[in-house]
């Protein structure tokens, strides 16, 4: 009896964990699979392939089904031992969560912790500094470019992909796999270019098409447009593609656009994404305690004194100043002060060499010199 029911039990699931492999090809294979069947882009495939080939590098090409909760401890000891950033550590444990706990069915990293995240605040460039920027664009390609990257705040996997189809009646049509479609209008400045070509072009071409026919522009030639009409246009702040996406974002919330319809129009899933620029907006009229000081100090009887005074008074009669000792005048740029000695020169500089932020650049200038 006890041999007909062991009969009748099922057999176990197999997972990625007691499949049969023959060698580490295999279980990439399953993580490639398991990864499109669920709808990923390739770019988080090519992630995860890339960080689960290192962790079976790192444990000396081990069985899958021989890993422990110990060993992944000790590859994120040695990530962290090793000075990687949190973002770093952080992704390699979701990685190997969603490769061992979702796709393996197992239970080996619930007691891990991901690295608590920096708070930064997004880099945004102001009105004029954008105007600059498209301005300074050398082709009308590249003023499409960077116009559709601010004016419907795409990513730039967004950009790339966009085609002629993708421009319906004045508005760009976006789909995802994974995500709600998006319908943006886009700006009337652009209107001209972009019908003139949807009439001219196929519906299947990429609007921005890269040196080989029939491939989108890279990824690298997008960025360095970008460079290109930043230093021509003298900006000094590090502007990338998602830095024209976040300035789109506050300067949407600074013109009365709801989070909501800006939730939609950026694609978040979850409203505590887009919540982040409001960490970008002052409050308006907000002026500082400094200006107004001098007005502190003073009791009620002298303050009603100076109102009168000033409306009598002549334009070019001015308030004194907090700071009696700052002219413009006498400004001296950089900020320096005399170096008695050689030897504190000489250290200031090596210092300088050190920990310089192009440091390569600096020490081949150096010994060249």
């Amino acid at each position: 009896m006890k041999n007909q029911i062991s009969s009748q039990t099922p057999p176990a699931k197999r997972t990625l964990l007691t499949a049969t492999f023959k060698g580490k090809s295999k279980l990439l294979d399953q993580v490639r699979s398991e990864i499109r069947v669920r709808h990923y882009s390739i770019r988080t495939e090519r992630t995860y392939v890339d960080w689960v080939y290192r962790y079976i590098i790192f444990n000396k090409k081990r069985h899958p089904a021989e890993t422990t909760p110990a060993l992944i401890h000790d590859y994120i000891v040695k990530l962290t031992e090793a000075h990687f950033s949190w973002s770093w550590v952080g992704m390699n444990i979701s990685v190997l969560r969603s490769v061992f706990d979702k796709l393996a069915g197992q239970n080996l990293t619930r007691t891990f912790i991901t690295p608590k995240r920096k708070q930064t605040i997004p880099e945004i460039l102001n009105r004029r500094e954008i105007r600059d920027l498209l301005t300074a664009a050398d082709t009308t390609r590249d003023q499409l470019l960077l116009g559709l990257l601010y004016g419907c705040g795409l990513k730039i996997s967004e950009l790339r992909h966009l085609t002629w189809g993708n421009i319906v009646n004045g508005q760009l049509h976006l789909t995802a796999a994974t995500r709600a479609p998006r319908h943006l209008e886009i700006p009337s400045e652009l209107l001209p270019v972009i019908d003139y070509g949807k009439a001219r072009c196929p519906a299947n071409d990429y609007i921005f098409q890269g040196r080989y026919g029939g491939a989108s522009l890279s990824t690298r030639m997008i960025e360095l447009i970008i460079r290109q009409a930043r230093n021509k246009a003298g900006i000094l702040k590090q502007v990338t593609a998602m830095t024209l996406r976040h300035s789109y974002a506050v300067h949407c919330l600074e013109d009365g656009i709801s989070i909501c319809k800006l939730q939609i129009a950026l694609g978040h899933k979850y409203i505590k994404t887009t919540m982040k620029y409001n960490r970008c907006l002052l409050p308006p009229n907000l002026q500082s305690p400094l200006d107004t000081l001098k007005q502190k100090q003073r009791n009620p009887d002298k303050q009603r004194q100076t109102n009168l005074c000033r409306s009598t008074a002549s334009p070019s009669e001015a308030e004194p100043s907090i700071f009696p000792q700052i002219s413009v005048a006498a400004l001296e740029l950089p900020f320096s002060r005399p170096d008695p000695e050689p030897s504190s020169r000489f250290y200031q500089l090596f210092k300088t060499l050190i920990t310089g932020r192009f440091l390569s650049r600096r020490r081949a200038g150096t010994r060249s010199g």
